[in-house]
C-alpha cells in the first residue's frame, strides 16, 4: 500500500491514533492524529511531547505505570479509562497498547475510541426499550433495541432520522429541544408519541448531550421507554421556557446553580419537568440570574 494511503488512512480515523514512546517512566506523545487531539483537546502545539499518562484519574495512573514489565513484543493490552483532558472534562474512552520497536528505539501504537455514550446508557440503568446515539442532526449512529418495539428492527432505525419516528403532536417540540440541547450541552426529558407503520407508543426519552476535550457537543446519547397504562409526563410550561432561556445565554446548569445558590438537583428536576410547582422566591432567583423578569417564568 502506498504510503501516502497509509498516512491518509490515520488522517482520517475516526479513533484517535497516537505514537507514544516508553522512556521508562513515561509514556511521550510523539505523534497523533486529529481525532487524538479532539478527544483530549489539546491541539498539538499546546500539547508538545506530553505523556499520555497525565490524562488519567489518579486512581488509574499507578496502576498504567506497571504495565510495560507485562509486555511481550507485538502484544496488544486493551483497557477502559476514564480520561482527564482539558479543562478538566472527563472522557471515557476504550484503548488498545501494541509495543513495536523502530530504529532500536521501542515505541507504542495507541489507538483511543471515546466511549462515553456508552458508558452514560450504562448509568441510566435498566427498562428501556432503545437506547443509542444519534449525530448532530439528529441520525442514528448507534442503536439498540432491548424488547419489542412497535416491530421495528435496527435496521429500520439506521435507515431514518429520529424525527421521523416522532409523532406530528410532538415533532416541533422534540425538534426545538433537540437544537436548545446542542447549544446548552444540557440534557433534557421528555414523553412523545413514537410511531412506526401505523402503529404508535406514548414513550419516554432521555438524551444527553456529549462533549469531546474542546467542549464541542459531537453526539447526543438517548434511551427511550414505553410509558404504562397510558401515563403521560409531559414537561411543565416552566420546564420548557427554562430550557430555552438557559440555551438562548448558553448558560450551564452549573453556571446557574452557582448563580442562585440551588442546587444542581433542583435545577435539574426544574428543567426536566419534575418540579411542576416551584416556590416564588426560586423563581425570583432564576429569573434574576437570566436577567428576565420573573413573569417570564411564574404565572400567579
Amino acid at each position: 500500500m502506498p504510503n501516502r494511503w497509509a498516512s491518509l488512512m490515520v488522517e482520517k480515523a475516526a479513533v484517535g491514533i497516537c505514537l507514544c514512546k516508553w522512556d521508562g517512566r513515561q509514556f511521550m506523545v510523539e505523534e497523533a492524529n486529529p481525532a487524538f487531539f479532539q478527544i483530549i483537546g489539546y491541539t498539538k502545539e499546546e500539547l508538545g511531547q506530553a505523556s499520555f499518562l497525565s490524562f488519567l484519574s489518579a486512581e488509574y495512573r499507578d496502576w498504567v505505570l506497571k504495565r510495560p514489565e507485562f509486555f511481550e513484543y507485538d502484544e496488544v493490552l486493551f483497557s477502559e479509562e476514564r480520561w482527564t483532558v482539558k479543562h478538566g472534562h472527563q472522557v471515557d474512552v476504550e484503548l488498545s497498547l501494541r509495543e513495536t520497536v523502530m530504529d532500536g528505539v521501542y515505541y507504542y501504537i495507541m489507538v483511543v475510541r471515546d466511549v462515553s455514550d456508552k458508558k452514560w446508557i450504562l448509568r441510566q440503568g435498566t427498562g428501556y426499550e432503545v437506547s443509542g446515539t444519534l449525530t448532530t442532526k439528529f441520525r442514528f449512529t448507534d442503536c439498540s433495541l432491548h424488547g419489542p418495539l412497535l416491530d421495528l428492527q435496527r435496521k429500520d432505525l439506521l435507515a431514518q432520522p429520529f424525527l421521523s419516528f416522532v409523532g406530528s403532536k410532538h415533532l416541533l417540540q422534540v425538534r426545538h429541544s433537540l437544537r436548545q440541547a446542542l447549544l446548552s450541552a444540557s440534557g433534557f426529558s421528555m414523553a412523545l408519541e413514537w410511531v412506526h407503520n401505523h402503529r404508535q407508543a406514548d414513550m419516554e426519552f432521555r438524551f444527553q448531550p456529549l462533549l469531546n476535550g474542546r467542549q464541542e457537543v459531537t453526539r447526543i446519547a438517548f434511551v427511550g421507554k414505553c410509558l404504562a397504562n397510558g401515563q403521560t409526563r409531559e414537561p411543565s410550561g416552566i420546564a420548557v421556557t427554562l430550557r430555552m432561556l438557559m440555551a438562548e445565554r448558553r448558560m450551564t446548569a452549573t453556571r446557574l446553580s452557582e448563580l442562585t445558590g440551588l442546587s444542581m438537583g433542583t435545577i435539574s428536576k426544574m428543567r426536566n419537568g419534575k418540579i411542576t410547582n416551584p416556590h416564588k422566591y426560586t423563581i425570583q432567583c432564576i429569573a434574576d440570574a437570566l436577567g428576565v423578569p420573573i413573569t417570564e417564568l411564574w404565572r400567579d
